[in-house]
């Protein structure tokens, strides 16, 4: 029969990791307030190199030393064995290589931990993850968009919408072709439409709106509560052609969502 007991070659090796994160994170006393590389040679000499450069990595990324502590502390109550923290580390190393958004990929993962997912699932969606803000951080690129300064925000707010049916090729064109609209209003154009395209706006008047919006600079925030609207004139039996072509002829004026709403009869207090 196994015997149910730890190695204890395993929990030696992930105390000594764990270790060598606080000590980088400066938990360990004066040393650590310096060369934070000094610091963990000197207070973990058997920790491999490949650890050493993956947490002094992470560091430099941003990413919470506690929060990898945590993941690394989870080998010791088995929660993952050690031969998977390569396997967990190696998406955040390649996002900070890449200078694509770290602290969303280290919530993913400790929500994996959390749930006790394969450290193979886990894997999948981290990469899932490097892949779509990949995608983005490219478009933007071209666009020559400065990310210089690792404008993570904007990154990680486009590529949500691939998970909220936007198509790459959409969010493809709404950024290149309208390279003289404004992210922001691309970002509040796109986000609209997947929102209209969740109640099953019908495709072809969803394009009317979606172009109108990107052309017309009276897209703005208030336009996100046009999905509310919609609802409101079905009820009336609007069809979805009417809509979207009432919302193109107020856009193309520099209406407002008020506006169109005046035009479409609705007072306030039926809307509220």
């Amino acid at each position: 029969m196994k015997s149910s007991r730890r190695d204890p070659f395993n929990t030696v090796f992930a105390l000594l990791v764990i270790a060598s994160v606080l000590t980088m994170a400066g938990f360990t006393g004066a040393r650590a307030q310096s060369d934070p590389k000094t610091a963990i040679e000197a207070d973990s000499p058997t920790v491999s190199p490949g650890i050493h450069e993956a947490m002094l990595t992470l560091g430099r990324c941003g990413v919470p030393p506690d929060a990898v502590s945590r993941m690394l502390a989870a080998i010791v109550d088995g929660t993952i064995s050690p031969d998977d923290v390569p396997t967990l580390l190696s998406p955040l190393l390649a996002a900070c290589r890449r200078n694509l958004p770290v602290i969303p990929l280290v919530e993913k993962l400790e929500e994996g931990l959390a749930k006790r997912e394969p450290a193979s699932k886990i894997e999948a969606a981290l990469d899932r993850m490097i892949q779509q803000y990949g995608f983005v951080h490219s478009l933007l690129s071209k666009r020559c968009h400065d990310l210089s300064k690792g404008e993570t925000d904007m990154i990680t707010a486009f590529a949500s919408l691939l998970n909220k049916g936007i198509a790459p090729k959409e969010l493809e064109h709404a950024v290149m072709i309208h390279k003289g609209t404004p992210l922001e209003r691309i970002l509040l154009v796109l986000q609209t439409r997947a929102y209209l395209a969740q109640i099953n706006f019908e495709p072809a008047a969803l394009n009317l709106i979606f172009e109108a919006g990107l052309r017309n600079r009276s897209f703005d925030d208030q336009w996100i509560y046009l999905p509310r609207a919609v609802v409101a004139c079905r009820k009336r039996g609007l069809s979805d052609k009417e809509i979207a072509q009432a919302t193109a002829a107020t856009l193309k004026n520099n209406g407002s969502l008020r506006e169109f709403l005046d035009q479409m009869g609705f007072t306030r207090r039926e809307l509220k």
